[in-house]
């Protein structure tokens, strides 16, 4: 079953923070990080939100994906996953 990804309005907020930072070192630079973070989005997020287990600082409900962004950057993608009813 594939899921729908809705990036709430904070989550975008912080991942258009995270585009200047990346676009400060260079657009191509942005350029990769944003096609990495659509692919997490569209692929494991959406059809596999259930392999990453729960934030390690909040618990239940929230999950996390940790997007690695060379060797010493790294942002938490905290998300939870709503099951139809």
């Amino acid at each position: 079953m594939k899921y729908r990804v809705v990036i709430a309005t904070h989550a975008q907020r912080d991942i258009d923070d995270f585009a200047r930072y990346c676009r400060s070192y260079s657009p191509e630079f942005w350029d990769l990080q944003s096609d990495r973070l659509s692919r997490v989005f569209e692929t494991w997020l959406s059809e596999t939100p259930g392999v990453w287990g729960f934030f390690f600082a909040t618990g239940a409900p929230y999950r996390a994906y940790l997007f690695d962004v060379g060797q010493r950057t790294k942002y938490w993608l905290v998300y939870t996953v709503d099951e139809p009813t």
